[in-house]
């Protein structure tokens, strides 16, 4: 049975803000699937190749140091982009460049402030990895484009993981819905060199007529574990591309 996620689980939904009644019930089921299940091995077909020995041999927590430096920001932004900057999973919306007609509220805040949004989303877990994103989600956004909105400029999505993550869990939890008509290009993007774990899950909802595109880049250290789902749940008449 899988217990190196135990200390950061219970500092979860032993947490009223991470836990309101209808998350932590939530919580304790999906946690419940991930003991089951435990990590995924080589027998299952779409791990054939991957080994998570180094998941199971480590023990995690949660990050608690979200302390940004600037210089990293600017060194990996995309040029002549907006962005919304996370660091150890967690949205910093002072080094974040939002354009008009976008709105991004925090995931937490989104818990209690916008439930009709947010409990659509969490659906049951259909592998291990995603019920042990759901049992354990910290960090992550809602982010909204308007309707008949045209951004302009390329909205990166910047995840930065600093030097004190050791062995933190990072599980971010992040619903975009790109409104009917809406148009937007989002570069999402992970830097970091430490030992940390990401277990990152991200819906996309592009609306009636609405277009996305959608670019995912990676650029880690040798000792650092990353895994990632994303969903795009695409509506009559709109067009998603993923890159």
């Amino acid at each position: 049975m899988p217990a190196q996620f135990e200390t950061a689980f219970q500092n979860l939904v032993s947490d009223a803000q991470w836990s309101p009644p209808w998350i932590r019930d939530l919580r304790l089921r999906s946690y419940e699937l991930f003991l089951e299940a435990g990590l995924p091995t080589r027998q299952n077909e779409d791990w054939k190749y991957t080994s998570t020995r180094a998941l199971a041999e480590s023990s995690f927590r949660l990050s608690q140091n979200t302390a940004a430096d600037a210089n990293a920001v600017a060194l990996n932004s995309v040029a002549n982009a907006s962005r919304l900057v996370f660091i150890n999973g967690m949205y910093n919306a002072a080094l974040s460049i939002l354009p008009p007609d976008i709105a991004v509220a925090d995931i937490r805040e989104a818990l209690t402030a916008d439930q009709d949004t947010v409990f659509p989303c969490l659906d049951g877990a259909d592998d291990s990895l995603l019920a042990l994103n759901l049992a354990c989600f910290s960090s992550g956004i809602v982010l909204k484009v308007k309707q008949n909105t045209v951004v302009a400029k390329p909205l990166q999505l910047l995840f930065l993981q600093n030097a004190e993550t050791e062995a933190a869990l990072i599980s971010p939890r992040n619903i975009i819905l790109v409104e009917a008509g809406a148009q937007v290009s989002l570069i999402e993007s992970h830097f970091g060199e430490t030992k940390h774990f990401t277990n990152a899950v991200t819906d996309v909802f592009v609306k009636d007529q609405a277009q996305c595109q959608y670019i995912l880049e990676r650029a880690f250290g040798p000792e650092t574990k990353y895994v990632s789902r994303h969903s795009f749940h695409v509506a009559r008449d709109a067009r998603i591309e993923t890159f």
